[in-house]
């Protein structure tokens, strides 16, 4: 396993500052009021697209109608599903594991994405320690990576790429991840057989709810159902490519290496700062529809918090980072997102 180096008084000092904050708002550290209201609000705009699906009176209409139900699906995911992961949305474990089913409704295993994405929140943006770097094979997205002559075009077509994202994970890469995590995995049988009945269930419900069912009642030609389909994963693949990606694969933050001794200069908390960039941190807009991604920094260094609170830590760790002589990216989105594709361009042109 990877070793940093010791922590200096930062993280002690910023986790002193969160603990007086929640003592004197008086609010817990998981979902609060605020946070339960947002989450009926995107259950009903989920249930509320769905069903508008078969009340289209046009085919353009029902595409968009796909759009929307497929967006709520990611909000959803966003808000809730990435906050029951990391245990942050009810005091009680059940409850999240509860919520987290949600996303197996829509035919994405949130086994396999609780178990990967757990394995990029240690060491995000080092090479072979970090999911999301390690699974992206289409494109060279750390210095360090390996490279290939097609990635020289991959400002043009990653970001097209992107808006698959969601449909690659329900028809291709769960079922590939499926097999090499129960493989390493120390599990009894009888979990092991639960995990293989839950990812098959997984896949049927969610063909069926996304496809099947519509595709049925209304008559839909292959072609048509297949267009139906996309379009209710073209929301999810805007989300990922546009507010997902950028916070870690940009200009302004660093790709460690690891050395021989398997060790990684400076703390634990340092290496979050330095490799994650939070945006549009005081948009009201960007702080409800983006379940704390644009406080990236925050989730990294408190994860087991519930996003609602994360504009408050968010302003801690700036103040604090300030002191410390640490950097605390920040920046607008279009700026952010503009740092992401010169990214994309600069690995393009840097084999190894």
């Amino acid at each position: 396993m990877i070793r940093f180096q010791q922590e200096d008084t930062f993280l002690a000092t910023l986790r002193t500052r969160v603990d007086e904050y929640f003592l004197q708002v008086g609010d817990n550290r998981k979902a609060n009021f605020r946070m339960k209201l947002k989450m009926l609000i995107f259950f009903i705009g989920l249930f509320a697209s769905y069903i508008s699906i078969y009340f289209s009176t046009s085919f353009a209409l029902l595409l968009f109608t796909a759009f929307l139900y497929g967006l709520f699906s990611f909000l959803l995911a966003f808000n809730i599903v990435h906050d029951a992961g990391h245990y942050a949305l009810f005091q009680h474990k059940k409850h999240n594991e509860l919520a987290m089913l949600t996303l197996d409704l829509f035919g994405i295993s949130s086994f396999i994405w609780q178990t990967n994405h757990n394995l990029h929140h240690y060491t995000p943006n080092v090479l072979n320690h970090d999911s999301l770097v390690d699974d992206f094979k289409l494109g060279k997205i750390v210095p360090n990576g390996p490279w290939h002559p097609i990635f020289r075009y991959q400002v043009f077509y990653i970001p097209i790429l992107s808006l698959f994202y969601s449909f690659s994970l329900v028809l291709v890469s769960d079922f590939i991840k499926f097999p090499q995590i129960l493989k390493r995995a120390n599990m009894t049988d009888s979990l092991r057989f639960k995990r293989i009945f839950q990812f098959i269930l997984t896949k049927i419900l969610g063909i069926t709810i996304s496809l099947i069912i519509p595709a049925i009642l209304l008559q839909l030609s292959f072609g048509e159902a297949l267009l139906f389909f996309l379009m209710t994963h073209l929301g999810p693949g805007i989300m990922v490519g546009f507010f997902v990606a950028p916070s870690h694969f940009n200009t302004h933050v660093k790709y460690p290496e690891v050395s021989a001794e398997m060790t990684l200069n400076g703390s634990w908390s340092a290496h979050q700062l330095d490799t994650t960039e939070d945006f549009e941190v005081n948009n009201p807009v960007f702080n409800f529809i983006l379940g704390g991604f644009n406080h990236h920094v925050a989730h990294h260094l408190f994860p087991e918090i519930c996003h609602i609170h994360y504009p408050q830590i968010t302003q801690l760790i700036s103040i604090t980072a300030h002191e410390y002589g640490l950097t605390h990216h920040q920046s607008r989105f279009l700026p952010l997102y503009r740092a992401h594709l010169i990214h994309l361009v600069n690995m393009a042109h840097l084999r190894s």
